[in-house]
C-alpha cells in the first residue's frame, strides 16, 4: 500500500495531511509513504523532517500520481 500525502494550502490555515510521527508509524507497519516537497511547510515540518520519518519525498504533487 502506498499513502501520497499532496501539499494544501489554505489561507489563513496551516494544513498537513500526515504529521512525520503518523509517517513513521506508517512505515513501521509496512506502508510506504510519499510525500509532496513542501507539504509541511506551512505546518513548520521540513521536508527533511518527513525524510528522517522514513518518507520518500516527492517534487511535485503529479509525481505522486504517476
Amino acid at each position: 500500500m502506498i499513502i501520497d500525502v499532496p501539499a494544501e494550502g489554505v489561507t489563513g490555515e496551516r494544513p498537513v495531511t500526515l504529521l512525520p510521527e503518523s509517517v513513521q508509524r506508517l512505515i513501521a507497519a509496512g506502508i510506504d509513504v510519499r510525500v509532496e516537497k513542501g507539504a509541511g511547510h506551512l505546518a513548520w515540518f521540513s521536508d527533511e523532517d518527513y525524510r528522517r520519518a522514513g518518507a520518500k519525498i516527492e517534487s511535485s504533487a503529479r509525481s505522486l500520481y504517476d
